[in-house]
């Protein structure tokens, strides 16, 4: 069934699915789906609704940028400033910045922004407000911390409603388990999800009260005819990930990631009996190896991100396996501070704790480490600080490899390291469990064939990892010497 909705353009018309989505009371709605599925059109009329019937007069509209909003959003053909136009005019407040001014036909002017998520400064500004809702492009790409800051904004307001598109992604992101993954789809539109990703919605226990999810596919947009599918098709190659996400609108990882293909649940520690001080418990492996003494080698590695931006300083917490057969991040942590002093001390407050687990002081290798600032001010104040404290082991700068400051040596010594089943992650750490998520999402920059490094959370876990077993790289594997020449 499909109803007519005339644009100043041409008729539109909505699928059956999309009018139930746009009439259905839900306070998020999440659209996943295939490419020119409709699903942003019928967001973007069900958000003009939402604007035109709530008594707040707040709104945002976001993508990656605030370009990247418009033109798929608002300025493209059946888009928000083609179907409300009359209500919807472009502001000119300097005050406001990018944004639109809406009238209802109360006579009602409303705000709505427009905005970036990678652009801070400007979303924090307009998410320091209380915002009635608002629509979310491509949500898969944004920072989570973006997202909580959406939540902290519309949290206050008794009918507030998010609606959130995006493609088909990588099911490990944060996003799935933390937000999409917790909606659920109406009953009747069930059968027109793909099977994987209904397993994958099962699987999440935790439900997000109002929240609904959508999946829509080439079936949903009256506008794409047989012929305009078949040569949508061509565009992306059988079986890549482009095909399935915006052809088959399936979740998978994009091609490029350098260790999500090899990563699996069987990495982590398992749960064993074992008989220690006299008595028969059951433990952790790792936690045994820890508190038995059985690892040769320990060491923290610490990459310095920028944690006034994002949260990036990462400490990890790794022990060395006996005869260097290999290695177990034993506990993982992103530090909290943004001021440097209280960093430097948040900092050696970790270190020492994860030190006194260590029976044997002499194993210890020492504190290793890289990133934002840490040459010129934070190594030397840490170090003074663990000091003062009474702590005299080694802290310094991360031990690299190679003219390219052992960028290649330490991907290929990963690599290695997972292909061999020689890293164990700790099952009974958060951290660990981050880690492991965060190396699943990193993949190739095209230029040189090193791991893309846009400034991104999950490269600060990595680095961090990385520091701390680089000091035995050639003893963890002699075949890295030929590797990294």
């Amino acid at each position: 069934m499909m109803e007519q909705y005339k644009t100043t353009e041409q008729p539109f018309y909505f699928s059956k699915k999309s009018l139930d989505f746009i009439s259905y009371p839900s306070k998020i709605d999440i659209a996943e789906g295939t490419a020119r599925s409709s699903k942003s059109t019928s967001m973007m009329f069900k958000f003009g609704l939402f604007v035109e019937m709530s008594t707040y007069n707040q709104f945002f509209i976001a993508g990656n940028t605030a370009g990247v909003a418009r033109r798929n959003l608002i300025n493209n053909q059946n888009g928000f400033m083609d179907m409300f136009r009359g209500n919807l005019r472009e502001g000119t407040n300097p005050k406001y910045s990018n944004h639109l001014i809406f009238t209802d036909t109360k006579g009602r002017e409303k705000i709505i922004y427009i905005f970036g998520f990678k652009d801070k400064s400007r979303w924090e500004a307009v998410l320091g407000a209380t915002l009635a809702g608002g629509v979310i492009d491509e949500i898969n790409t944004a920072d989570m911390n973006f997202i909580n800051e959406v939540f902290r904004s519309i949290a206050s307001v008794s009918k507030y409603w998010l609606g959130a598109t995006l493609n088909p992604d990588n099911p490990d992101k944060d996003i799935y388990t933390q937000l999409i993954n917790r909606a659920r789809p109406l009953k009747r539109w069930v059968w027109d999800i793909p099977q994987e990703i209904l397993e994958e919605l099962k699987r999440e226990k935790s439900i997000r009260k109002g929240a609904v999810y959508w999946h829509f596919n080439f079936n949903d947009n009256p506008g794409m005819t047989e012929e305009k599918i078949e040569d949508f098709k061509d565009a992306y190659p059988l079986g890549s990930f482009y095909y399935n996400s915006k052809i088959l609108g399936i979740r998978g990882v994009a091609e490029g990631v350098i260790f999500g293909k090899y990563l699996t649940n069987d990495f982590f520690s398992k749960q064993i009996e074992v008989v220690f001080d006299a008595r028969k418990q059951t433990m952790d492996e790792i936690e045994y190896k820890l508190k038995a003494n059985q690892f040769i080698r320990y060491s923290i590695g610490v990459d310095l991100g920028n944690n006034d931006i994002k949260k990036g300083t990462i400490l990890t917490f790794t022990g060395i396996e006996r005869r260097f057969k290999g290695v177990a991040p034993i506990d993982v942590y992103q530090a909290k501070a943004t001021e440097s002093n209280e960093l430097v001390i948040e900092i050696c407050n970790k270190t020492i704790e994860w030190y006194k687990l260590i029976l044997d002081p002499n194993k210890f290798e020492g504190v290793f480490i890289d990133g934002y600032g840490s040459i010129q001010v934070l190594i030397p104040t840490i170090r003074k600080r663990l000091q003062l404290l009474g702590y005299r082991f080694h802290v310094d700068l991360c031990i690299k490899f190679g003219n390219d400051g052992g960028r290649k040596a330490r991907m290929m010594l990963l690599l290695l390291l997972i292909n061999q089943k020689k890293i164990q992650f700790n099952s009974k750490s958060d951290g660990c469990k981050e880690l492991f998520k965060n190396l699943k999402k990193i993949v190739y920059d095209e230029k040189d064939g090193m791991p893309l490094d846009t400034n991104q959370i999950e490269m600060d876990y990595y680095d961090s990892f990385c520091y701390s077993i680089t000091p035995f790289t050639t003893k963890l594997n002699d075949d890295i010497e030929s590797l990294i020449k």
